[in-house]
């Protein structure tokens, strides 16, 4: 009997440690199991940089069926910046074949991008250096050391398509490695390419810089662009721009010049009647001294959206902020489509109350009216700081149903650079002509009073010198793009001095 306690402890041990056991196997069923494919996954992944070729073959086989799974895909894109280029061009073949290969890959992406950039093909080299522009230009930082490499390659490359798509690459860098290359641009023999690094070196100009060499002789396409970059570095004076309208112009174009030249609220009275042009009555009521809210309702009825626009601008500058919102609830109640909308962007606009605040939500909901007047009441909640649920103005820059200045305004009033994308496009086409938008439809103004440092345009200038004028901002926006800081309280982009 002495021995029976020990035989107990003897099969107690016994029973816990084949226990143990059986629980351990059950724990490592259960993980396989639950793992089993992510260890497929790497086993197979692995194998595409093995040196067996028909380890490979299997690895590539199996990629192809399985690279559309989520977790596939974000397994690609850990590895691809860092596999040999063996594995890499395996990967990317494979990828391609299952149709997912693309810009989602990131670094990956760019590395493959950067082998494009060798191509024996100069239309392939030429889209290359257009696509690494188009992933950077909107970057918060500049592109790493490789991008540069590969930019400055692509400069020098033998076709001038090449090169004058490597200058927006050029552009995406970091000063001073972009200075230097553009200015070494200007002297390109291609006259498209040196042109467009004149704008560009001239943009950049700071103080104490010096400009790159004149050339003897240019064509008449870089003179303009010479000129510019020059008076940018204050070595030749910039070429007078016309203040006015020519000496044969009408007397209402003359009498439109006048008033817009003239300071706020700087005559005494200022004369109206049913009759007056409503961009006259817009700059009769900015100036003078006695006007009153009530003499904007005729341009708020326009159905023109620009000069409903340029109204709220007017009201913001002229009038107190009660003032304003006694206005935007007026044309908010009317019975008119043209006063609700532009009572949307000018409450918008405004420091609201509750009472305001409160009459934006009951009408964002009525479901009786058209579509177009409710995106405006979204438009003055998104610019209130208040945005439905759901609702990103961006997406009105899609339908030509609704004025699409108007939103583009309408978000430079809260900071989003992405209608400034939109509409300047310095990597595309713009979607409009802005020559005419910024000179008939008058927005020169509203741009500038959302981003100050942006070039001077002048809206009494002839046709080739606004298109000049255009290029050079478009340019100026595309150096300048990640610099562009929003200030909320003065609700304006202020870009630092290069």
């Amino acid at each position: 009997m002495a021995h029976a306690p020990r035989a107990r402890r003897i099969r107690r041990v016994v029973f816990f440690s084949a226990g143990s056991v059986l629980a351990c196997a059950a724990v490592a069923v259960l993980l396989a199991v639950v793992f089993s494919e992510d260890l497929v996954r790497h086993g197979f992944m692995r194998m595409l940089c093995s040196s067996d070729p028909a380890k490979q073959q299997r690895a590539v086989a199996w990629l192809v069926s399985h690279a559309a799974e989520p977790e596939v895909r974000a397994h690609a894109e850990r590895v691809l910046p860092d596999v040999d280029d063996a594995c890499f061009e395996r990967m990317i073949a494979a990828l391609q074949v299952a149709g997912v290969w693309g810009p989602s890959f990131g670094d990956g992406w760019i590395r493959y991008l950067l082998t494009q950039a060798r191509h024996a093909e100069a239309i392939e080299r030429s889209r290359v250096a257009a696509e690494l522009a188009r992933r950077f230009w909107r970057e918060s930082s500049a592109p790493p050391s490789s991008v540069g490499q590969a930019a400055t390659k692509l400069l020098e490359d033998v076709d001038a398509a090449v090169r004058l798509n490597a200058l927006s690459l050029v552009a995406c860098l970091d000063d001073p490695k972009r200075r230097d290359l553009l200015a070494r641009a200007t002297a390109d023999a291609e006259p498209a390419v040196a042109r467009r690094a004149w704008i560009l070196v001239g943009l950049l100009a700071g103080p104490g810089q010096s400009p790159p060499s004149r050339p003897a002789s240019a064509d008449e396409m870089t003179r303009p662009a010479i000129e510019f970059a020059l008076s940018r570095f204050g070595t030749v004076p910039p070429r007078p721009a016309p203040t006015g309208p020519p000496a044969d112009a009408s007397a209402v174009v003359k009498e439109l010049a006048r008033l817009e030249a003239l300071p706020t609220a700087s005559v005494d009275a200022a004369t109206l009647s049913s009759e007056t042009p409503d961009l006259i009555r817009l700059h009769a009521v900015r100036v003078s001294k006695s006007a009153l809210p009530g003499d904007l309702l005729p341009v708020f009825r326009s159905a023109g959206a620009s000069l409903r626009d340029l109204a709220c601008h007017v009201a913001r500058e002229r009038f107190t902020d009660q003032e304003c919102r006694d206005l935007a609830e007026a044309l908010i109640s009317s019975f008119h489509d043209e006063h609700r909308m532009g009572g949307a962007i000018l409450a918008g606009m405004t420091p609201a109350d509750e009472k305001l605040i409160r009459w934006l939500k009951v009408r964002v909901e009525q479901e009786n009216l058209p579509w177009k007047v409710v995106q405006h009441y979204h438009l003055a909640l998104a610019m209130q700081g208040m945005a439905r649920d759901g609702f990103d103005p961006e997406k009105l820059l899609l339908t030509r149903n609704i004025s699409r200045a108007t939103v583009v305004m309408a978000m430079l009033h809260v900071g989003r650079r992405e209608g400034l994308d939109w509409l300047l496009d310095p990597l595309g086409s713009p979607p409009m002509r802005l020559d005419l938008l910024l000179d008939a439809l008058r927005f020169w103004s509203i741009l500038r009073r959302y981003v100050p440092k942006v070039p001077t345009f002048h809206p009494w200038a002839g046709e080739t010198v606004q298109r000049f004028e255009v290029e050079v901002i478009r340019e100026w926006y595309l150096l300048h793009r990640r610099r562009l800081q929003f200030d909320a309280e003065k609700r304006i982009f202020g870009a630092p001095n290069p």
